[in-house]
């Protein structure tokens, strides 16, 4: 009877080998379910990473802090010349705004009629909560 086995010994390593043991390791179908395996994990974190991106808001539809209180401060000095009133914008933006926030106030404020922007605090309900933003 011939073995089928060998062993090899140095002063690091002892590596033992089967030719029994590495026809098994040659099946087939176990090459191919690895590679399944492999694809599978790669496809998943293809995907995760191509979705992160659209979590997050777009900077293309916000204006920078700065450009709007100047659009903002701009419609109230307009408003202001056109009633002949003074006032001050206190509602400072301090995070970016969603530009259709700020375009609905500028227009709310322009809209609003002099007899209205007459009194102490004339700012439209809509310029109160632009810098708020619920998310879901």
């Amino acid at each position: 009877m011939k073995p089928d086995g060998s062993a090899t010994v140095n002063a690091f390593e002892v590596q033992l080998s089967s030719e029994h043991s590495q026809k098994q390791w040659k099946n087939p179908t176990f090459l191919w379910a690895g590679l399944f395996r492999t694809r599978g994990l790669l496809v998943l974190l293809a995907a995760m990473f191509s979705v992160i991106p659209h979590c997050s808001r777009s900077s293309a539809n916000q204006y920078d802090p700065g450009e709007a209180n100047i659009l903002v401060a701009a419609a109230y000095g307009a408003k202001d010349g056109e009633c002949g009133t003074s006032h001050t914008f206190s509602s400072i933006l301090f995070f970016p705004s969603d530009r259709a926030n700020v375009e609905a106030c500028v227009a709310a404020v322009l809209e609003t009629s002099c007899t209205s922007w007459a009194v102490a605090d004339p700012t439209p309900t809509i310029c109160k909560f632009i810098g708020v933003q619920f998310e879901s």
